[in-house]
């Protein structure tokens, strides 16, 4: 009796991570959207498997802080609260040796979301904007 209780134990056990999604672990889950009236910006993709850096930089232009995505799925919005001292976000996208820029800044509206829709017609290229 006590081997199969033991038993069942280890076997629930073992199965129990398989059971999860990964949006239930912590820290995989794209961010709950900011509360109304934060300055904050939205980011989706048209594709996934890209490492994403967001960078947030300041009114003349050094770079505050970076937020990334280690693997941006398609069609996911992710919803951050902007530092409060960012003006404009660039994009980097990285696949595999391609590390490419967006090549458009995104400038934000203080109180409001922005959103930053990238597609496969979005303009890349090697230079940072």
């Amino acid at each position: 009796m006590k081997k199969t209780l033991f038993l069942a134990l280890v076997t629930a056990l073992t199965l129990l991570p398989l059971s999860c999604t990964k949006y239930d672990a912590p820290y995989t889950q794209p961010p709950t959207p900011p509360p109304a009236g934060t300055t904050a910006y939205t980011f989706t993709i048209f594709r996934s498997g890209y490492k994403v850096y967001l960078s947030e930089h300041n009114i003349i232009g050094d770079r505050i802080h970076t937020t990334i995505i280690d693997n941006a799925e398609k069609n996911v919005a992710y919803s951050y609260a902007a530092q409060s001292r960012t003006r404009k976000i660039k994009v980097q996208l990285i696949k595999a040796d391609s590390h490419d820029w967006v090549q458009q800044v995104y400038y934000l509206d203080e109180g409001e979301n922005i959103d930053i829709v990238i597609t496969a017609n979005t303009l890349v290229g090697s230079n940072e904007p």
